[in-house]
Order: structure tokens, then sequence, then C-alpha cells
């Protein structure tokens, strides 16, 4: 069965009620956002919508976990969305993105919205020691979530077994890896299939998912001025927009 979920403010609600797959059981809005979601969406479904005053939103989402939340009037509660079978996924894409037991609902959310912008065919997380899609998820993905599948799997190096047994080149980001980024994009074509590998966010990959990878690989940075690292979401849209370089059908 799907868990519900809550999502709030106008952006992340127009996403998640403009996507047909969404299961959406009620929405709460004041008469002020009511007319907002009525002129982007005349389709709406009415007798799903509760008028309320603000302040009711905000207990609603206090009551549910979400302290101080800046919903701009706008709740909706949801279904979770139903995800595609990750071996469906492997053999119909060419561009994907794992993510090892990473933990941060607004880290994984920024890369499914760069994973959007440069064409990745889904993002691949695991059961263990990563959160399941959730409101801060979605707010940070800015509506590339209902567009970009986000699969579980129980263990990782396996689907990386798999997507090797189906000719994909699996590439993982380390900061002590000796190979740039920048030198290995220059060794595929267009027409290969790539799997970016992203660690958790403090320890990084996993020694066994780490092994598994064909190619670790890391950003060259300048390392005098303070900073030693860009953060996960960070480093993942560095390296989507230099593999997204290989596929000629996506440079704009």
């Amino acid at each position: 069965m799907n868990k519900k979920n809550l999502v709030y403010g106008k952006h992340s609600v127009l996403s998640i009620l403009r996507n047909k797959n969404r299961r959406i059981d009620k929405i709460l809005c004041t008469n002020s956002s009511f007319s907002f979601l009525k002129q982007n969406i005349p389709n709406l479904e009415m007798q799903k919508v509760e008028i309320v005053d603000s302040q009711i939103i905000t207990k609603t989402l206090f009551t549910n976990g979400y302290k101080n939340a800046l919903h701009q009037d706008v709740v909706v509660f949801t279904q979770t969305l139903i995800q595609p079978d990750v071996n469906d996924i492997i053999f119909s894409s060419k561009f994907l993105v794992l993510l090892d037991e990473l933990q941060d609902s607004q880290n994984i959310g920024a890369i499914i919205r760069s994973a959007a912008l440069f064409n990745v065919d889904a993002v691949i997380s695991t059961f263990h020691n990563s959160p399941d899609e959730n409101s801060h998820m979605i707010k940070a993905a800015c509506g590339a979530f209902e567009h970009i599948p986000f699969i579980k799997v129980v263990n990782l190096s396996q689907t990386i077994s798999a997507l090797k047994k189906n000719n994909y080149w699996t590439v993982g980001m380390a900061c002590d890896a000796k190979q740039s980024l920048y030198s290995l994009s220059k060794n595929f074509s267009k027409d290969e299939k790539i799997a970016i590998v992203v660690g958790n966010e403090e320890k990084g990959m996993r020694q066994m998912v780490e092994k598994s990878c064909d190619f670790l690989v890391t950003i060259p940075i300048n390392q005098g001025r303070g900073v030693d690292s860009l953060n996960a979401s960070s480093a993942t849209a560095v390296f989507l927009y230099e593999i997204s370089k290989i596929f000629s059908d996506i440079i704009i």
C-alpha cells in the first residue's frame, strides 16, 4: 500500500496536481491560493478542495512534523507515486544516477532536479539509510520529482552488476580518485550507457559499491580558498553536465 504524503508550496503543489499518475486525497488552501490553483489548473477536482484559514494549514503541517514550513497557503495530501520496476528502467535507459545511502532529502531533491535538466532517465537509491519520497525532497526537486523515476533497491552492488550485464559503464564519484572527470568524459561516445554513482554525504561510497564501479573519478578543484569539496548535490550537477556532453542530442 502506498504511503500518504503532505506536499506544500505553490510550485510543488502545481507539479503534483498536474501529474495524472498522482492520487490526490485532499487539498487545503485559502481563498487566494485557491484562485491561483484554478487559474493554473482549470480542471481542478473541486470535491477534494477545502477552503481554510492560513493558520489551519500551518497547524496541520506542524502536527505532521513540518515546523516553520513556508506553505504559501496551500497543502496537498497525496499518495506516494508508484515507481517503475528497476529492471525495466535498466533495460530501457542509457543515463542513470545511483545514490549510495544519501540521507539528506534536500540533497536528493536537488539531484533529481539536476537529473531532469541533464536528461537522466532515473535516479536509483537504497532502501537502507535513505529517505523515501517526502515533501522536502519534492520541494527541493522544483517539479522534477513528477518526471524522473525515483526507485529504491535493496542491494546497490547487485544493481551495478545488473547494469554491467546490460552494457552500462559505472562511474563512481570519489574525492580521492586519481582520474579527472574531464579526462574521462572524452573517452566515451554518444552510444554509451552510463550510470553515475554518488556516495553518502559524509562517508562517500561504501567499499563494496566503490569496488563495483568501472571508474572512480574526481572533480579538480582549488583547495586553497578555505573549502576542500563540493556538497553531494553540487558535485553531482557538475558530473551530470560533463557526462551529458557525451550525448550529442542533449547539448543545447
